[in-house]
C-alpha cells in the first residue's frame, strides 16, 4: 500500500512539474515583459536615469559602460531559451531598450510574438505593420515620441527570435 501511495506522489509531482514547459511562451512573456503597467517595458521608462533602470532589473548587468547596460538572462531553467536586453542612455537619460528573445524553435517564438503583440496592443493600442513586424507609437515622460517595433526574426536566422526595440528618435534639427 505505501508503495502505491508513494509512486502516486512521485506521478504527481512529475505531473505537476510539466505542466508549464521550461521556456514556455507564458514563461518568457512574464520574464521578458515584465511591468507594462506603469512603464514601457519591464518596469522601465524611456527617459529613467541609470541606477533607476539598474535597480529595476533583478540581475546585475553583463557589461556596464556610462551609456549602456547590456542583460542576459536565462529563462527559466532551460538553458537555450534566453533573453539579452540592452538598455542605451545619453545625458537626458534612457532613450532605447532593445531586447531579443531566443526561444526553442519558431512554434513557440511565434506563439510568444502573438502573446506579447495582446499585451501591447492593449497597453499602446492598434498596431500598424504586418505578421513579421508590428510597431506603435507612443509617449515619453517628456511628452516625446517613442517608436515601438516588435519583429519575429525566426524566418530569417537560423535561430528563431524576436526583437523588441523602444527607441525615442532625436528631435529634427538636434545633433545636426
Amino acid at each position: 500500500m505505501s508503495k502505491r501511495i508513494l509512486s502516486a506522489f512521485i506521478s504527481f509531482i512529475i505531473l505537476v512539474s510539466c505542466t508549464e514547459q521550461h521556456g514556455s511562451p507564458e514563461q518568457a512573456l512574464r520574464e521578458v515583459g515584465g511591468d507594462l503597467k506603469n512603464s514601457h517595458f519591464r518596469g522601465v521608462s524611456i527617459g529613467d536615469g541609470i541606477e533607476a533602470v539598474k535597480s529595476k532589473e533583478k540581475n546585475k548587468p553583463s557589461e556596464e559602460t556610462a551609456t549602456n547596460l547590456h542583460y542576459r538572462n536565462i529563462i527559466g531553467d532551460y538553458d537555450s531559451s534566453y533573453y539579452e536586453v540592452n538598455y542605451t542612455f545619453d545625458e537626458l537619460g534612457l532613450f532605447e531598450i532593445q531586447a531579443d528573445v531566443f526561444l526553442q524553435d519558431q512554434a513557440v517564438s511565434k506563439e510568444f510574438f502573438d502573446q506579447i503583440k495582446t499585451k501591447f496592443n492593449d497597453k499602446y493600442g492598434a498596431p500598424s505593420g504586418d505578421e513579421g513586424m508590428t510597431g506603435w507609437i507612443s509617449k515619453s515622460k517628456k511628452n516625446t515620441s517613442i517608436e515601438i517595433t516588435l519583429s519575429n526574426e525566426g524566418v530569417e536566422y537560423v535561430r528563431p527570435f524576436i526583437s523588441i526595440n523602444f527607441i525615442e528618435p532625436l528631435e529634427e534639427g538636434v545633433g545636426n
